[in-house]
């Protein structure tokens, strides 16, 4: 028995360090213009509370302003400028203002893989994260053999988990947070009781690590409520239908403890960017709205009414003083913002309802299909930012990696990825017709594929609707269609083999 479990540690680490391949090609995981908020924030509340300092202790700013990011240029096409920066060093402080959704419990995460050695080890464990999921979920089905696993690693790594898990950002827990709620919430038996266990940790760690992932572990639980209502699928057990609001339970608490040491330290609570306030009117039906309204109404957004219109992204993080709004606004002006978003997109929605639809179910198709994965080769445009964002140690390293100089094959990749999602989904709506057309029950195997499937929607729509469609907020859950297509597959194999079996013993009676 110890020998097994040795063994089969040991193979997960393997399947890991395998799955985490892009991060050994480019030579150090990837990194985002967000990663440096993460860990500078963990970073200040360590050494305020201990004293202990890192490099990421030191806050620098950048001298050019009218900055904005990748995504947001690649949207509008507006340049930035390659070079011309200035590395200003500061003396250690906290911030003014906290962003709350940049999660500390991931910034911990990237805290911890830093003092271990330049992030390798958080690679490592959201590749460990991956292959976990991948044996459980096969183990769930009764397919856990080495011949299977070895195959559904082999295609994890020809997917965005790959990637995902190589990036120093928390959107593999994405697809963390769709397969491990839909593994509790279809249930088990009580022999496996220790898979429920590690289920529930992994999404509850998975809902800690970013805020988004609370709305859409909701979503796949009404998803799974409702299928119960109007169907007859009842599932084995009942117990993940009170796991899964105990783990949003807990990551809402974490996130108000955040909040209270914030505040604590501060003196003030983390602001909220308002992205739906800045989604609808990116969508053009906030501007109409106040356009028609502004400026009888108290609403603080009338303010900005004259550099409009601008792109959800814009609204947000614009850091041209004559043209952004939202990152370039005081504390009080942000706060007022945030707190009115409400108000304001309600108001919007009554306005011009049939406009909002049509707009979130074309952000949502936009976001459904946005799989490339050309963000993997830093662009030219981010490099001044990574510049006075990264400790020197590491803008040095990164320097030296192939995605600095555009050597990832992201065309290649981004094939691979809509090839896999497409062929595990057409390959799934065959098996349910299939199944349909014969009036047979659903094996447990589809009935996990097709609530991961809603899962995989509901993330498109979610993300459509709230935030701006981006390629990696899709593509950090679509390696999950392959990933339960493959499941299905060899569950259907197994079934025929036992139907040919079992035609082989009546012949012979």
């Amino acid at each position: 028995m110890i020998r097994s479990r040795l063994l089969g540690g040991l193979s997960l680490v393997l399947a890991a360090a395998l799955v985490i391949w892009p991060a050994w090609f480019n030579g150090q995981p990837f990194f985002f213009t967000d990663t440096s908020a993460y860990i500078r924030g963990t970073d200040a509340g360590i050494e305020k509370i201990t004293g202990i300092s890192t490099q990421w202790s030191v806050p620098q700013s950048i001298s050019p302003t009218g900055a904005v990011s990748r995504e947001t240029a690649a949207e509008t096409n507006e340049p930035l400028p390659a070079s011309s920066a200035t590395i200003v060093s500061a003396p250690t402080r906290l911030p003014d203002v906290v962003l709350a959704g940049r999660s500390v419990y991931y910034g911990a995460l990237l805290y911890i893989g830093y003092v271990a050695g330049d992030f390798w080890l958080t690679a490592l464990l959201q590749g460990l994260v991956v292959a976990a999921i991948a044996a459980m979920l096969l183990k769930s089905q009764g397919l856990l053999r080495p011949k299977h696993f070895s195959l559904t690693i082999t295609l994890l790594c020809l997917t965005p988990a790959s990637l995902y898990a190589s990036f120093l950002m928390p959107d593999i827990f994405g697809g963390v947070t769709v397969a491990a709620g839909t593994a509790l919430l279809l249930g088990s038996a009580p022999a496996q009781r220790p898979a429920t266990v590690l289920w529930f940790l992994l999404l509850t760690a998975a809902l800690l690590m970013h805020s988004s992932n609370v709305v859409l572990c909701t979503t796949i639980w009404a998803i799974a409520a409702l299928a119960c209502v109007l169907t007859r699928w009842r599932p084995e057990s009942l117990r993940g239908f009170v796991l899964v609001p105990l783990a949003l339970l807990v990551a809402l608490s974490g996130e108000a403890a955040f909040s209270a040491g914030v505040r604590h330290f501060l003196g003030d609570a983390p602001v909220r960017p308002p992205f739906l306030m800045a989604r609808v009117i990116g969508d053009g039906t906030g501007e109409k709205y106040l356009r028609s309204a502004c400026p009888t109404n108290s609403f603080t957004v009338c303010h900005f009414l004259d550099r409009l219109p601008l792109t959800a992204d814009e609204f947000l993080w614009l850091e041209d003083p004559r043209r952004g709004v939202f990152s370039v606004s005081d504390v009080a002006t942000r706060r007022a913002l945030a707190n009115e978003q409400a108000r304001f997109v309600l108001a919007t929605v009554a306005n011009d309802p049939l406009g909002q639809i049509k707009a979130s179910l074309r952000n949502s198709y936009a976001q459904l299909i946005a799989l490339s994965a050309s963000g993997f080769n830093y662009w030219d445009g981010d490099k001044p930012n990574y510049a006075v964002k990264l400790p020197r140690e590491t803008w040095v390293s990164m320097q030296e990696s192939r995605a600095f100089r555009g050597q990832i094959p992201v065309s290649t990749l981004t094939f691979i990825t809509v090839v896999t999602t497409t062929v595990g989904a057409f390959y799934l709506l065959l098996m349910l017709v299939f199944t349909m057309l014969q009036h047979r029950p659903l094996r447990p195997a589809l009935r996990l594929a097709l609530l991961v499937t809603a899962g995989v929607l509901a993330n498109a729509i979610i993300c459509g609707s709230m935030s701006t469609p981006h390629n990696r907020y899709q593509a950090r859950v679509a390696w999950l269609i392959p990933l339960v297509a493959l499941i299905v597959d060899l569950d259907t194999r197994r079934e025929w083999w036992e139907r040919a079996f079992s035609l082989f013993r009546s012949s012979r009676k």
